[in-house]
Order: structure tokens, then sequence, then C-alpha cells
């Protein structure tokens, strides 16, 4: 397949998808800059095109970096995405619209996505400030039940969060996940350790602590190249299939699947170690 385009496996199953979703790590403010080194990220907004090209339907922006162009950043990256037709959620111009979910509708259902970050708390949104939503056991209470109340049938969470580098999540990390599913929320699927980590099955409801790296260009190490890609399957508003798909990043940024059974299972590996007590098998 070409390196610029055309149907290769990973784009197909994006594409195909009835919702696509990812985290968007950095602001796409208007007045962007290239960063060639560093840690302040912004994106040229003219590469949104790409990820709706690609089949990308919701990003999360609620991370470590989304304030990294300040509040009006902020608000020209949701007007960014909504004019390629993508959808986001977690930061906003205040606090209430930082926690309002977005809700998308395929196949007759309605699925709403809360984002959260637990890192960056310097960039939390307040009533009269621009920022992202933070995540707590109580705000998570009164999102996922409005998200219901506003006709969600499948409600996923979505937070920033763990420690970079380490694929097990530590005990603060696992009370917020099962603060979710108490709250009603039917997933969690986190990100921010920027390696494939550990998945945990709480009263029947899968959680994914960290998912890796799909498009990044941490090319020191192997697992900072790899990561999951999630393909779930619904019945109605029923989770009937969960397959992770290993993947590893090729030329900085092209996302290839691994075979599980090949190459993969030290992906595989990697999940499973750190899921350990976690899984009901």
């Amino acid at each position: 397949m070409s390196r610029t385009g055309n149907t290769g496996a990973v784009r197909h199953l994006v594409e195909s998808a009835d919702i696509a979703i990812a985290n968007f790590e950095n602001p796409a403010p208007d007045a962007f800059r290239y960063h060639t080194s560093g840690t302040v990220f912004s994106a040229d907004p003219k590469l949104i095109r790409g990820l709706a090209d690609a089949g990308i339907d919701w990003v999360g922006i609620a991370n470590n970096h989304i304030r990294d162009a300040g509040g009006d950043g902020i608000l020209q990256t949701i007007a960014n995405l909504k004019k390629d037709g993508i959808a986001s959620s977690g930061a906003g111009k205040n606090l209430a619209a930082a926690r309002k979910p977005a809700i998308i509708e395929a196949g007759g259902v309605k699925v709403a996505f809360l984002a959260y970050d637990t890192i960056a708390k310097y960039y939390g949104a307040s009533a009269t400030r621009a920022g992202s939503a933070q995540m707590t056991a109580g705000a998570l209470k009164a999102d996922v039940a409005a998200a219901r109340k506003a006709g969600a049938q499948v409600v996923i969470v979505f937070p920033h969060w763990g420690t970079e580098y380490d694929p097990t999540p530590f005990e603060g990390q696992q009370n917020l996940a099962h603060a979710a599913i108490d709250a009603g929320a039917d997933m969690v699927i986190g990100n921010h350790a920027h390696w494939a980590g550990a998945m945990e099955v709480y009263e029947g409801k899968p959680i994914w602590f960290a998912l890796g790296n799909f498009v990044f260009d941490q090319t020191w190490s192997e697992p900072t190249m790899e990561g999951l890609t999630l393909e779930l399957t619904f019945h109605g508003p029923t989770l009937v299939q969960a397959r992770m798909r290993p993947h590893i990043i090729l030329d900085k940024a092209q996302p290839n699947f691994l075979d599980p059974a090949g190459d993969g299972r030290v992906v595989m590996g990697q999940v499973f170690d750190a899921s350990k007590g976690m899984l009901p098998w």
C-alpha cells in the first residue's frame, strides 16, 4: 500500500467503523507553531482533515497538553475539529462545557463520550476559565447521570491518567476506574502512559488503563512505538465482543497491525502481565 493513502488494514478498520475515536494529544490553534523540541505542543489545524479522511468521528481533548496554546487555543481547537466534522469532549470554554458529553448516534444507538484529565490539574476548567474536565468520583456520578438523561444508551469514560512508561495502574487510578463503572458507565478507555497497559473487568464492565501510542513520534523505544487498537462490537447497546489488536508505528506516523500470535505477542504479553489479578480468567 502507499504510505500516503489507499486502503491499508488499519485505515480500513478505522474508516469502516460506525464510530472511531482517539485521544487528541495537542491543541490545534489558528496560530500554531511547529515544535522540533520540548513538550509544549500545537498542531496545524489543516492536518485535522487527515484524521477526518481516515474516519475519526470523535476525539478526547482532556489531556495534559490541551491548554498548551492557552484558553483561546482550546476554543479554536474545538472549532477546527468541528469544521472537519469531528466531535470532541473533555475541555471547553468553562467547566460546564468541559464536562458536557459528546453524543453520537450509530445504528440507532446513542453513545456518550465523557473525557477527563487527571495529570495537568493546572489546566483544569473553572466557571470562568477555559480548560479540561478533571476526574473525580463526584463529577463521574453527575456527568454519567446527565449523559443518560440526554438519551445515551452507552456511556464511555475516556480518562487521561496514570504513570508514563508504566503499564500497571496505581490504586488511585483503579479507584477512579471503579467509580466510573459504579456511576453507571459501560466502559473506561484510558491513556497517557505511552505504553499499552493493563486491562480489568470490574462488575462485568471492561476497563483499559492505557492503549499506548497510535500516531506519535516517540521512536526511542519499542514499547513507545507500540499500542493497542480496540475493535468493539455492539448488538444494540450491548457490548458483545472486544478485540485487542496490537500495532506498531512505522516511519514515526503509520500504525500497522501486528499478528497477536507473532510479533504482537510482545504487546499482548505486556498487557496481560500488567493485568494480573484484575481479570476473571
